[in-house]
């Protein structure tokens, strides 16, 4: 009886490890729909993951029919993508569906084309599994963003966000790409902060952005045809302001330059709306076509600490008249003339011949012997 008694609890032991095995199974995800598309076989968990099995390098969500409203997650299975795949232009459309999160799985040592993303709305999460490489950089094209965290971690030489809003993140500061890209994205706010080490550009006339704020002087930037951009700020201790800092930016009509500023570089401020320009006491070299094409720019307060001028430092500037010098005549003509870097025979009053140059340029409040006598921006005493 005793042994039938321990046979009957060996299988009722059996019997519930069994059973909580089976509990323990159905509380995994569980397959609730299935599919093949052009893009290859996909299926939705109810956990809310939807596994898209790639056969195809165009993928659009709108041709797996499922309901979207159960997904909030998206995972690419690349396991069967060949590596020659890096050949292809990879376009993956989300066709306007909120997808919170997007994976990609099994990339590892595999190298793709350029790949783009459009029309995903809410993204929070972006996760790559590690070992993929993207050399011709990843796109994202009419998108909404939630979070800018996991595009800080993606490795590519260049990720570009367009025609994307914006309005709940902010531009990171650091992030791993080579070059991060911003090209007519609706932005939270019409100050745009750069603190960014790393190259980043943004452009486009859609964007309304009419302030930029530079935090950090090792800031690297690039702004082109912000067509509302009416001020900028630049950092304490700014020595250098890198080419193409500003593009075609038509509104930009008034500047004003740190004084720690000693260089300006070659199309630092192409094609921009400048009325006039001061540089500041120490300022010392002015590159190749740092205001070129600058149309309005009708005069420029050079002071007498510049050294080195190229000869087309404001090529194109048609309306400029006037140099207002802050040092003596014989200071201007010890500024040197250059030409790509190198030295030339040019003067500096030949450079300017079509300009009429005041010299020892004084403005503001100035002590004159006993007294303070007050010169306006024109440099005429009041």
């Amino acid at each position: 009886m005793q042994a039938k008694r321990k046979l009957l609890i060996s299988v009722l032991t059996t019997v519930m490890i069994f059973f909580a095995f089976t509990v323990v199974v159905s509380a995994d995800t569980n397959i609730i729909d299935s599919g093949t598309s052009e893009s290859g076989n996909w299926e939705l968990t109810d956990d809310g993951e939807l596994v898209i099995k790639l056969n195809s390098s165009s993928v659009s969500l709108n041709e797996i029919e499922v309901d979207y409203s159960k997904v909030n997650t998206v995972k690419f299975d690349c396991m069967d993508i060949r590596d020659s795949s890096y050949e292809l232009f990879w376009n993956i459309s989300g066709w306007s569906h909120s997808i919170p999160t997007i994976k990609f799985v099994g990339c590892k040592n595999k190298t793709f084309g350029e790949m783009s993303f459009s029309s995903f709305k809410d993204i929070q999460t972006i996760e790559i599994s590690e070992g993929a490489s993207f050399p011709e950089g990843i796109t994202f094209s009419s998108c909404t963003f939630s979070s800018l965290d996991s595009i800080k971690t993606i490795n590519s030489n260049r990720i570009r966000i367009t025609f994307s809003d914006m309005s709940k993140v902010t531009i990171p500061d650091t992030y791993i790409a080579d070059e991060l890209h911003f090209e007519d994205c609706k932005f939270a706010s019409n100050t745009l902060t750069l603190n960014a080490t790393k190259n980043t550009y943004i452009a486009g006339q859609h964007s309304s952005i009419e302030k930029v704020e530079i935090k950090s002087t090792d800031a690297n930037f690039h702004i082109f045809n912000l067509t509302d951009l009416t001020e900028v700020v630049f950092p304490k201790g700014l020595t250098n302001i890198q080419s193409y800092a500003f593009d075609t930016c038509s509104q930009l009509k008034s500047i004003e330059l740190p004084s720690s500023l000693k260089k300006i570089s070659s199309h630092a401020f192409y094609d921009c709306g400048m009325q006039s320009v001061k540089l500041p006491e120490g300022f010392e070299e002015l590159e190749a076509y740092a205001f070129e094409d600058c149309q309005a720019m009708s005069y420029v307060v050079i002071p007498k600490s510049l050294t080195k001028i190229d000869k087309d430092a404001f090529s194109g500037c048609t309306a400029l008249y006037r140099i207002y010098y802050t040092g003596t005549e014989e200071e201007w003509k010890q500024i040197k003339v250059l030409s790509s870097g190198n030295e030339t025979d040019t003067d500096i009053n030949t450079l300017f011949s079509n300009c009429r140059i005041s010299f020892n340029y004084k403005t503001g409040w100035q002590q004159e012997y006993d007294q303070w006598v007050y010169y306006s921006e024109s440099g005429i005493k009041v």
